[in-house]
């Protein structure tokens, strides 16, 4: 039997899923982790649409923009969360990692 690999990105079916998905990410495995569930979010979403909204080029530049060795902007990742109808927002730490 084959087996078929994961695909995040096929479970992720609205705004609220993505943005359960992308916190979480962000909490566990910090920025790292989160652009690469931020490239989850936007293949779910549809690559083109999302890159056309937020105005960035074409799909490669899209996606070389977003893989954490850019070092992508802020305004890049607000431009793209903003595409998807996301925004991001701070909050304070739970006790337990509060400095």
């Amino acid at each position: 039997m084959k087996t078929k690999k994961f695909e995040i990105s096929e479970h992720l079916g609205d705004e609220a899923a993505i943005a359960d998905y992308l916190d979480a990410c962000m909490e566990e495995g910090g920025q790292e982790l989160f652009l690469k569930a931020l490239g989850d979010a936007v293949k779910a979403m549809g690559v083109q649409d999302v890159a056309r909204k937020a105005g960035i080029g074409s799909r490669s530049s899209f996606y070389r923009s977003l893989v954490p060795t850019s070092n992508p902007k802020l305004a890049t990742i607000g431009s793209v969360l903003d595409s998807m109808g996301l925004r991001l927002a701070i909050v304070i730490k739970d006790s337990a990692h509060a400095h």
